[in-house]
């Protein structure tokens, strides 16, 4: 019953509603989105880029365009919810920036690309889009206090997103969170003898379609491993096999990408999108806060 509405609007779309040009959005984008059923999207991303959370607002334009209502979730703790709320009941302006990137979380020192300025860019669109009245809304999902009872499970990290992701779709016709890839594998994670719930493999099925959004050669903020192994958060390089223009790849270009093609049971599709830019931590552009 929680998914019937999404598969009316999957059978009723013959075409999709909105060009992909219309919302910005890798090409092929808009089509991928009329024929994907499941009320859930999970967008894999490489931390730290402009390029994703840009993607992640296009899918959200294409949603609202098809009529859909739409969430956007973010791997953020449930505990934060309440700084959302009242950033979208803002008037976006300074004192309401920083009063996300001045809190604690956003103003950690483990900057692992998840409180970028691509990040509060693309909650600040969703701001605009509520204040004009589409049928959105941001949520928080990751762990927090209310998931005390996941704590002795695998992942609680994953278990609490992928139960909040389930209700949440069961209220809208479209849930697109934006996380880490790993979290959006639709299969466990392997590490070695390490084997890993994600999102993706506690989510029933057939609720959720798992995008990787790939990350073209250029650069990243992200946390990464030195040969100390210890985690430098830092501007780092990025490279792909892929070239050419943001685009949903077919079959011979995932598989030409031998990276991807090492990964393509874990997602169901692979949107590329392009050369690749870090975007620095949002407190950063408050001088007071460096």
């Amino acid at each position: 019953m929680l998914y019937l509405t999404s598969l009316a609007l999957f059978v009723a779309a013959a075409s999709p509603a909105v060009s992909d040009e219309a919302c910005n959005a890798p090409a092929g984008a808009a089509e991928l989105l009329a024929n994907t059923p499941a009320p859930i999207l999970l967008l894999g991303e490489l931390h730290g880029t402009n390029e994703a959370p840009a993607a992640a607002d296009a899918f959200v334009c294409l949603a609202l365009a098809r009529g859909e209502t739409v969430v956007l979730a973010l791997e953020r703790t449930v505990d934060e919810q309440p700084l959302y709320d009242a950033y979208i009941a803002s008037d976006g302006g300074e004192a309401a920036q920083r009063m996300i990137v001045a809190s604690e979380r956003w103003m950690t020192p483990f900057q692992d690309g998840r409180s970028s300025t691509a990040m509060l860019d693309m909650i600040e669109r969703t701001r605009q889009r509520i204040a004009d009245g589409a049928a959105l809304s941001l949520r928080a999902v990751d762990r927090g206090e209310p998931d005390a009872d996941l704590d002795d499970l695998p992942q609680p990290r994953d278990q609490a997103m992928s139960r909040r992701l389930q209700a949440l779709a069961a209220d809208a016709d479209r849930v697109i969170l934006i996380v880490g890839n790993v979290h959006a594998q639709r299969n466990q994670a392997r590490f070695g003898d390490r084997v890993l719930e994600t999102t993706g493999s506690l989510t029933p099925r057939e609720a959720f379609h798992a995008i990787n959004l790939v990350a073209g050669s250029g650069e990243s903020w992200n946390c990464q491993l030195g040969e100390d192994g210890q985690p430098t958060c830092d501007v780092h390089p990025t490279r792909s096999e892929t070239t050419g223009a943001p685009r949903v790849l077919n079959a011979d270009e995932i598989a030409a990408n031998s990276y991807l093609a090492a990964r393509v049971d874990d997602y169901d599709s692979f949107v590329y999108l392009g050369p690749s830019s870090g975007s620095l931590p949002a407190y950063r552009a408050f001088e007071d806060l460096e």
